[in-house]
Parts: structure tokens; C-alpha cells; sequence
């Protein structure tokens, strides 16, 4: 049995007047354990997506009619969608891979 702790930075960007950028950590912790007389392999990958959002914003003065500033722009984001561990059995004797399967890693932390 053995486990494995990764981080991956994330950042995202919001556009208006000035451009602000905010990091964020995500981080994973799952184990990788073979049944008695087994080998396991773990390989684990998070998807990420690019998410870009343009908007226009429309300030209106409370107090003076007609006075009104239009801003447009672009949200832009990168997320983490999930993150999935792929197992590899191998026999310890033969050496030879006897299944794998895919897991959806669902504990996901923002730091």
C-alpha cells in the first residue's frame, strides 16, 4: 500500500479595468494498494477547461437620468473538473497484468 499527495496551481482572471489574478491550489490525496501476491500500478489525471465568459456591465447613476457606462469584457477561468486514478493489477509471478479499472477521485481541496 502506498499513498500519493499532488497539488496543481489553478489560476483565473477577471477582466475589468484592471486585470486581477488569483491562484488556487488543489490538492488530491488517494492510496494505491495491490491485493496479497498483486502489483498495482496508479496513474492519476486531472482534466482541466479553460472557461472564458464575456459579459457587458451597465452602470447607471442613481441620481442623474441618461448617465449610464457600458463595460465589456472577458471572465476567464481555469478549472478543475475531476480527477481520475487508472489501477493496473499485475501477478507478482507471472508479471503479467491481470485487470485494471478507472476511479473517479471525488475529495478534492481548494487551498
Amino acid at each position: 500500500s502506498s499513498g500519493i499527495n499532488a497539488e496543481w496551481p489553478l489560476r483565473s482572471g477577471f477582466s475589468s479595468g484592471e486585470k486581477t489574478t488569483t491562484k488556487k491550489i488543489i490538492k488530491v490525496e488517494f492510496s494505491c494498494t495491490a491485493p496479497p501476491k498483486k502489483r498495482a500500478v496508479c496513474n492519476a489525471t486531472m482534466r482541466k477547461d479553460k472557461v472564458s465568459i464575456p459579459y457587458v456591465m451597465t452602470w447607471t447613476h442613481k441620481r442623474l437620468d441618461g448617465c449610464n457606462c457600458k463595460e465589456e469584457g472577458v471572465f476567464e477561468e481555469l478549472v478543475s473538473n475531476n480527477v481520475e486514478m487508472d489501477i493496473q493489477e499485475f501477478d507478482l509471478n507471472t508479471k503479467k497484468m491481470i485487470r485494471t479499472k478507472r476511479e473517479e477521485i471525488l475529495d478534492l481541496q481548494t487551498i
